[in-house]
């Protein structure tokens, strides 16, 4: 009897690990996917942030119904994109039209961050979305 119960007991730890080791790659993967879009969002909060302390949304801000100058604003915060990143930066109304964008002409993966952008007659979305990896 005490034979029969180690030996049931040796096969399920043997089929827990091998369940393990299978799935141990596909956690990896997830892993690895979750810390690449974790820092392109680190980085596209950062480009916000900076271009906030330079006065470049507030200038945004004030362009609303101007396109040369909203155009400007928006390439002043592209600006502050490390040059190696592929980038989505786009304006929008609240309701999801699109007021201005601009993107580099590298796509991947992006990791998106929006703030909100009030002008002196709407609510607007400024979304940056920029590869982590």
């Amino acid at each position: 009897m005490h034979t029969i119960i180690d030996a049931i007991i040796a096969n399920s730890a043997i089929w827990i690990l091998v369940t393990l080791i299978l799935l141990a790659p596909i956690q990896t993967e997830q892993v690895s996917r979750a810390l690449i879009e974790a820092h392109g969002m680190s980085q596209a909060a950062d480009v916000l942030r900076t271009a906030s302390s330079l006065g470049y949304i507030d200038e945004l801000a004030r362009s609303e119904g101007d396109g040369p100058s909203s155009e400007r604003a928006l390439s002043k915060i592209a600006s502050l994109v490390p040059a190696n990143l592929p980038f989505v930066l786009s304006w929008t109304t609240k309701e999801g039209g699109i007021i201005e964008s601009l993107r580099s002409r590298e796509q991947g993966d992006l990791a998106y961050v929006t703030i909100i952008v009030t002008t002196s007659t709407q609510i607007t979305h400024l979304t940056l979305g920029v590869s982590g990896g």
